[in-house]
């Protein structure tokens, strides 16, 4: 008896171990994720004479909202946001209608002929798909 809760203790203990060890990689690849992000923001606050310093000052004493005044005063941003979001819409566009078009055409749809067929995945049946 004292063997068969043995075996159930050392399986139990694996089972934990995984997943703390699931569980703690996915903590760290989180962490290194977000860190570089949480530090431009910590960063942004900062005065522009304590960004470098020696030691390191990870939260700032006298945070300042100057940085993204000077930002949106200093560029035309919002300009760049439209721009941004004109590209990222027209490529969003072209991709679908663009990989539609390739897919039907390798599917058998061929937009010059009159006669539409479609095969499957393996080639051999072949249906009609309009009439004529």
């Amino acid at each position: 008896m004292s063997h068969d809760s043995n075996s159930l203790e050392i399986e139990r203990f694996q089972w934990v171990g995984k997943k703390v060890g699931f569980y703690g990689s996915i903590f760290i690849i989180a962490l290194v994720s977000v860190f570089p992000i949480l530090w431009m923001f910590i960063t942004s606050l900062k005065q522009p004479g304590n960004i470098v310093t020696f030691p390191v000052e990870y939260i700032p004493r006298d945070p300042t909202l100057a940085n993204y005044r000077a930002a949106f005063e200093g560029a035309p941003f919002f300009r760049y946001m439209l721009n941004s979001a004109i590209v990222a819409t027209g490529t969003a566009i072209l991709s679908v209608f663009l990989g539609r078009w390739l897919a039907m055409r390798s599917r058998g749809f061929d937009s010059g002929s009159s006669s539409r067929c479609s095969c499957s995945s393996s080639g051999r049946q072949c249906f009609r798909l309009s009439p004529g």
